[in-house]
């Protein structure tokens, strides 16, 4: 999977207010800052009120259509709902491990 921002949505977004901040700075500085966020050209991005939050190199990032925007992200939807996206290395079987012992209730 690329990561082309802090947030991507394939759908747009929608922010209300200026609080906080939706960051893609790396502070550790071992990878370089991505887009803050990333979204198709429509619906975009919209901000209700207050101070652009987004922060990043672009702070938004312009996807283009809904399609680009999804084959730049690079997620093989069919092999995730397939469940062959993956292949698992451990198997954690259930049954019969030890029982805790529940202490007895004290008070109303």
């Amino acid at each position: 999977m690329d990561v082309v921002s802090a947030w991507t949505s394939l759908t747009g977004l929608t922010k209300k207010g200026g609080s906080g901040e939706i960051s893609a700075v790396d502070n550790c500085g071992s990878a370089a800052t991505v887009a803050g966020v990333g979204v198709p050209t429509a619906p975009g991005y919209n901000q209700n009120g207050g101070s652009s939050v987004p922060n990043g190199s672009p702070d938004i990032l312009d996807m283009g259509t809904s399609a680009q925007a999804a084959a730049a992200v690079g997620i093989d939807w069919a092999d995730i709902l397939n469940g062959t996206s993956m292949t698992r290395d451990v198997t954690i079987r259930g049954g019969s491990g030890r029982r805790r012992r529940r202490s007895p209730r004290v008070g109303p």
